[in-house]
């Protein structure tokens, strides 16, 4: 897509997957199993894993709210069954105002 980012890019205490300058959006793509996706978990964490993970994602995302820092999570699932919904998905932000 012709988009610059830089991989495992650190801010604060935290570290996100891509951090994408031009849009100033931090991105995580988030295991199935490891941060249960709720298509598959329903009833939520299960593992002591995806315990520990869900509970960190939680305190990753206030983090970014309440810092007024823009984060977009995707599942795995999503990036390998619809790539292309994915790069709808940065389309459509390239054409935000961040």
């Amino acid at each position: 897509m012709n988009i610059e980012y830089m991989e495992e890019y650190s801010i604060s205490i935290w570290s996100t997957d891509f951090y994408i300058p031009e849009l100033n959006l931090y991105c995580e793509i988030d295991g199935d199993y490891f941060h249960s996706n709720p298509l598959i978990y329903p009833n939520g964490p299960v593992t002591k894993t995806q315990k520990i993970n869900y509970s960190k994602d939680i305190s990753k995302n206030k983090f970014f709210e309440k810092n007024n820092l823009h984060l977009i999570r995707f599942w795995e699932s999503e990036i390998l069954n619809n790539p292309e919904e994915i790069k709808c998905k940065l389309k459509k932000l390239q054409k935000l105002d961040m």
